[in-house]
């Protein structure tokens, strides 16, 4: 082959490889769980989650360090909202939680955000509080958590 080939060849790959390899959102699908005979429904069906993501730095290297510091979180359904047995909109208590985890599973840094009602549709900013600053490749997994007080 000529040399020429074998360097466009090597280039694609370098290229096809790099990009895409931290992307900042994710599509997230819901899973329903059982316990016995019984269905635990989830107040969200669908949920996408950005990151806001920010240079810290430098460092005493002279480094920088890429820290998420929010998490957007934009619900398929409204979460907070449920109707009594007369038909009446009742306003409950609702959370949500994102939590960034490291390869062992531990969680390295998380936020939270508490209101009665979280709309669908509409981008919900969530604070990432952490110690030290935790770069982006630290992170492994993001765990979402939406509580929503819907039993009466």
């Amino acid at each position: 082959m000529q040399p020429l080939i074998l360097v466009a060849i090597a280039a694609v790959a370098v290229v096809s490889i790099s990009t895409g390899f931290l992307t900042n959102g994710i599509d997230l699908w819901v899973q329903q769980f059982g316990v016995e005979e019984e269905d635990i429904t989830s107040p969200v069906s669908h949920a996408q989650i950005d990151f806001n993501i920010v240079k810290v730095g430098p460092d005493l290297n002279g480094f920088f360090q890429n820290v998420i510091q929010d998490c957007i979180v934009t619900l398929s359904n409204t979460v907070g909202q449920t109707q009594d047995m007369d038909g009446n909109s009742v306003i409950t208590a609702s959370q949500i939680q994102c939590k960034l985890t490291d390869a062992s599973n531990h969680i390295i840094a998380e936020g939270v955000v508490s209101k009665t009602y979280f709309p669908g549709g509409v981008p919900i900013t969530i604070k990432i509080i952490q110690g030290d600053p935790v770069d982006v490749q630290d992170v492994h997994d993001v765990k979402l958590v939406v509580q929503a007080n819907t039993h009466s």
